[in-house]
């Protein structure tokens, strides 16, 4: 169970320089897709999903004032 929950984790939380790596992916992506029109193709929408799965997820790299 410790396992499988720590695997968890690590997917749905993951380090910070593998979000910086999929964040510059996906917006390197969206510009070809955009540039040579392909907005409908299937791939894009697999291209879509990356932004909002790189957006920041780690807890740990936000400050707030709250705690």
């Amino acid at each position: 169970m410790k396992d499988g929950k720590a695997i968890g984790k690590k997917l749905l939380f993951p380090p910070l320089w593998l979000i910086i790596i999929l964040t510059v992916f996906s917006a390197v992506a969206l510009v070809a897709v955009f540039v040579k029109g392909w907005e409908t193709h299937p791939v894009a929408y697999v291209i879509y999903a990356f932004p909002a799965g790189s957006l920041c997820k780690e807890k740990s790299h936000w400050k707030t004032a709250s705690g």
